[in-house]
């Protein structure tokens, strides 16, 4: 009998040694239930993160896009622009340069040789002074030119 009696201690705590394994569980079931819902959670939210970083990028893709074609557009506007401006220019100087020819033809026509002389002695200085002014700025040094002219000197 006294080997059923052990028996009866061990049967006496077996079920306290069960409900405390049966608690413990218990919880350990409920902590991994809001493990595994926290990390759900967290996944969904990681797919939503994506999602919305997915749509961005293409947003600014999109804009992107958009803009390379708007600057392509102004670049070629400003392209266009510079040749007009530019044709312009040339077109205005053999107009004026055609007025001229015309002119002193015209004199040398009417027997005025001398008047288109002197003419074309003075268009000649002056165009000469120009082009020496021209090039005389150029070759200035920008600092000199856009304040004091020298003055300091």
């Amino acid at each position: 009998m006294n080997e059923a009696k052990p028996l009866a201690d061990e049967q006496d705590e077996a079920p306290e040694q069960q409900g405390a394994s049966f608690l413990h569980t218990d919880d350990m079931l409920t902590a991994l239930t809001s493990l595994l819902a926290s990390q759900a959670s967290e996944q969904g939210l990681k797919e939503k993160e994506l999602s919305l970083r997915k749509q961005e990028f293409l947003q600014n893709s999109t804009y992107a896009h958009e803009a390379l074609k708007a600057q392509a557009e102004d670049r070629r506007q400003h392209r266009d622009l510079f040749l007009k401006v530019t044709r312009d220019r040339y077109r205005f100087v053999l107009a004026a340069l055609l007025l001229i020819f015309f002119f002193m033809a015209w004199l040398v026509s009417h027997q005025q040789t001398e008047l288109a002389k002197d003419m074309l002695k003075l268009g000649l200085g002056f165009a000469a002074g120009a082009v020496t002014g021209f090039f005389a700025g150029k070759g200035r040094p920008a600092a000199l030119s856009a304040g004091n002219n020298g003055a300091d000197r």
